[in-house]
């Protein structure tokens, strides 16, 4: 079974890179092939395991190469660029495959304690209604969401993934001890997920988060990647040189993908 995953939500600043960044790091540790593509407005180059897709290239090639490479696909929309998906998606007729079983989509959808941010949620559900599958990712910042968590719960957003068995997920807030090595090195959270450390504070903080992490989602992971993830997965934290590119990550056969 073929499987899409949507990273998106047009509110600028609602985690959808770091949503991305964490995904991967979930998926390589329990080795589950996939391929990650970030659609964007324009051009640009392959950075840290993620392919840039330019619109223009979506409307050219759409997205069936990749996903007939690999059976799992994560493709994060830029702001402003979810309408650019699902005129796609109608268009080729992809949405019109799931009645036959041959894929799968989640909707990924990073929201913050900002309200602006729940409105990509709305969004979302008005335009693929019951088609596809949908997780909420509270991006948890500490106290703040904490103290805001009763303003989801009230929302009409959460009314709307109520009605359609949407899925909530909560990732942990960054220790204090986490935030401050990667403040020192001038980074943010993506920055910091996005590459494997040898400086060994940051590199140890980042694995106890993770484990934080996978706390959260290996209660879902069935619902949220399918049949990629099967009831027994080994962790195998690392992987052998062959199997890593630059960032550890482990890729997609993609000598068939358009460049």
């Amino acid at each position: 079974m073929k499987r899409l995953i949507l990273i998106q939500n047009d509110f600028t600043g609602s985690g959808k890179t770091t949503l991305m960044r964490v995904l991967q790091r979930y998926l390589d540790r329990h080795q589950v092939p996939h391929l990650a593509l970030c659609l964007t407005e324009a051009e640009g180059d392959d950075e840290d395991g993620i392919q840039r897709l330019s619109v223009d290239a979506l409307y050219q090639n759409g997205l069936e190469p990749y996903l007939q490479a690999v059976d799992l696909v994560l493709l994060e929309v830029e702001s402003g660029l979810a309408e650019a998906v699902s005129e796609h998606l109608e268009h080729f007729s992809i949405l019109a495959s799931l009645e036959r079983d041959a894929l799968e989509i989640l909707m990924a959808l990073p929201v913050t304690s900002d309200e602006e941010s729940f409105d990509g949620v709305l969004s979302a559900a008005r335009t693929y209604g019951d088609q596809v599958q949908y997780a909420v990712f509270h991006m948890a910042t500490g106290s703040e969401y904490d103290e805001a968590e009763t303003v989801w719960e009230n929302s009409r957003a959460a009314r709307m993934m109520d009605l359609l068995d949407g899925v909530d997920v909560t990732l942990p807030a960054p220790s204090a001890e986490l935030e401050t090595e990667i403040h020192t090195i001038d980074l943010d959270l993506s920055d910091a997920l996005a590459h494997e450390w040898t400086h060994m504070p940051l590199q140890g903080l980042l694995q106890k988060w993770m484990v934080k992490l996978s706390a959260q989602l290996d209660p879902a992971r069935r619902l949220l990647f399918g049949d990629a993830c099967r009831a027994a997965i080994a962790v195998n934290e690392r992987l052998p040189a062959s199997q890593k590119s630059a960032r550890g990550k482990k890729t997609a056969p993609v000598a068939a993908l358009p460049a």
